[in-house]
């Protein structure tokens, strides 16, 4: 399993990092703090699961969704 886990708060991503890891032990777990980071990542990962703040820094919402699907 393959998860991307998007927000730019660093303890939101530890938390949620804690969960996927207790739900599924051998998970590859990647962070970003942006959106342009979670598109790159999306786009060389392809994530099974991807867990996204819907308001950071570079971008808001659909924006941001977009963005990471363009890729």
């Amino acid at each position: 399993m393959r998860v991307l886990v998007a927000d730019d708060q660093p303890i939101t991503r530890l938390g949620v990092r804690q969960l996927v890891g207790g739900e599924w032990p051998g998970a590859q777990v990647d962070e970003v703090a942006t959106f342009d980071a979670a598109a790159r990542s999306f786009g060389a990962q392809r994530p099974d699961l991807v867990v996204l703040d819907m308001v950071m820094p570079d971008a808001v919402g659909t924006e941001g969704v977009a963005r990471m699907l363009q890729l």
